[in-house]
């Protein structure tokens, strides 16, 4: 769905990461569009910003964004997004279900050989979707599996506030009371942001029964599920569902959100689900262990360290794994992503890559599906494996000696490194006449210290500092720390967040 305004949102992207000057020369690389393009395109989008935003040209200096107090990405491509023709389309394709040319053309506000162009493209979108598009009046056709996780993602997308008002039989704050107390009785503790996960999904639901559009499994799906605790929460919620025509619809419907709030469900003990997990993949018990098994044991040849020794990586690894394979098997996508704006931009990634490699080898010979995940899934497991990885540097401890001359210099300067770096430098004090502990102690690995005669440990970098360290001097020291970690593990800095330039 990017791609309905990617050229916008890309110069938006590196305008606002730059925060600074850029010459239309590094936009035209960054973005791979014109000069021209990227020239006209500014044009057009300076009239259509948010108050407190603005795009400042200047021959000499070139391009920058200028951006209010505490103003997001997210703000800002919102408002572009709703201003978006393709967008208006589509929703208006979603929620009227079935749309004319005319009717279009009244609503947006633009030309009959414009809006046949857009529908073309948004067709191509919905393809890739497994979704068709009637001819006009343009309905969505197709698995309502599959339109309804569309409509997801688009709701997802839109950065849609739901108030639900257009349903009348569904309150949303009463839902979200009563599904807590429901999920209460049954002791089923929910993921973070569940409640309102679930109350997009009967939203949904509910728009689409009103369209007279219906869910439908196969009858030992439902057989399989209705006697769960979750068959029974979701029947229990059914004054918040729009009636269907038959009794056997209606159990669709149920059973269509009880999958739903299945896969929301988080195990009652953590550390024993860990446990379970550690396990199975020490006995290799069952071919999903397995498949884990091989997939932690690639990431952590890539990334340089034993991944599947972070706690929480692991325990949200198969936490999303669980939820994919669930995906797989009942073709019920759970996904609502907050960071699916910024997919488009992590693609390039050599991490996000590998690790769309790494997967596309061992999921399509096996059971979790017959084809390569989806870039949403990779996309998940990347950010997962970025969390572990920033832990990772952020335990990382550099074994430092401080050379002072004098104990108050040495207690300002040491409190000075703890208050920028914390533990990443574990610091030992020494004067100049203990250089003989440096030359025999081998765990050393950097040296920091002031003003005074020169000291020549030539197996040990060391970092001059003044009295009173300047932020360039504390920033060489960071950059040590970083260069450091890079070298330790033996991986490329692009991969990891805040990807620095190769």
């Amino acid at each position: 769905m990017n791609r309905f305004n990617e050229r916008h949102a890309d110069l938006i992207y590196h305008l606002f990461h730059a925060n600074t000057w850029c010459s239309l020369g590094y936009l035209s690389e960054k973005t791979n569009y014109s000069k021209s393009t990227i020239w006209r395109d500014l044009t057009f989008m300076n009239d259509d910003l948010p108050e407190g935003w603005r795009i400042e040209r200047h021959e000499m200096k070139g391009i920058r964004l200028i951006k209010p107090e505490n103003g997001t990405l997210e703000c800002i491509w919102a408002h572009l997004k709703e201003s978006n023709s393709y967008i208006k389309i589509l929703g208006l394709i979603i929620f009227q279900n079935g749309v004319s040319i005319t009717e279009i053309i009244d609503e947006v506000h633009i030309s009959r050989s414009t809006v046949y162009r857009q529908i073309n493209k948004i067709k191509e979108v919905l393809e890739t979707a497994g979704v068709c598009l009637t001819k006009s009046p343009f309905r969505l056709k197709g698995d309502e599996k599959k339109i309804r996780r569309f409509i997801m993602q688009f709701l997802e997308f839109t950065d849609r506030i739901l108030y639900f008002s257009d349903v009348d039989t569904f309150e949303i704050e009463k839902f979200k009371t009563s599904l807590l107390q429901e999920t209460a009785q049954f002791s089923i503790s929910l993921h973070m942001g569940a409640l309102h996960r679930l109350a997009t999904v009967m939203y949904i639901s509910n728009l689409r029964i009103s369209q007279g559009c219906y869910v439908s499994y196969p009858k030992h799906v439902l057989e399989e599920y209705k006697e769960s605790e979750f068959f029974d929460v979701s029947k229990n919620l059914f004054r918040y569902m729009k009636k269907c025509p038959t009794r056997d619809i209606q159990l669709n419907e149920i059973l269509f959100f009880a999958l739903y709030l299945i896969n929301e469900k988080i195990p009652v003990n953590r550390s024993a689900d860990l446990k379970n997990v550690r396990t199975s993949l020490k006995l290799k018990s069952d071919e999903r262990a397995r498949l884990l098994f091989r997939l932690l044991s690639q990431l952590s040849d890539y990334v340089g360290f034993d991944i599947s020794q972070d706690d929480s990586f692991l325990y949200k690894i198969v936490q999303t794994l669980r939820r994919i394979y669930f995906d797989f098997q009942l073709e019920t996508d759970t996904r609502i992503n907050t960071m699916l704006s910024f997919l488009s931009f992590m693609e390039s990634n050599p991490l996000f890559k590998a690790i769309e490699k790494i997967t596309n080898s061992i999921f399509p010979e096996h059971s979790y599906s017959s084809k390569p995940l989806e870039k949403v899934q990779v996309f998940e497991i990347f950010l997962l494996v970025q969390a572990a990885m920033l832990r990772k540097k952020k335990q990382t401890t550099i074994i430092t000696a401080l050379i002072c001359r004098t104990y108050i210099e040495m207690e300002f300067i040491r409190e000075i490194l703890h208050y920028h770096f914390g533990n990443q430098l574990s610091i030992t004090v020494l004067d100049h006449t203990d250089l003989n502990i440096l030359k025999k102690n081998n765990t050393f690995d950097l040296v920091i210290k002031t003003t005074g005669p020169e000291i020549h440990v030539h197996h040990l970098p060391v970092l001059q500092i003044s009295s009173f360290p300047s932020t360039a001097e504390l920033a060489e020291i960071k950059q040590f720390i970083d260069r450091y970690f890079w070298e330790q593990l033996g991986i490329d800095p692009v991969i990891l967040y805040p990807f620095q330039e190769g």
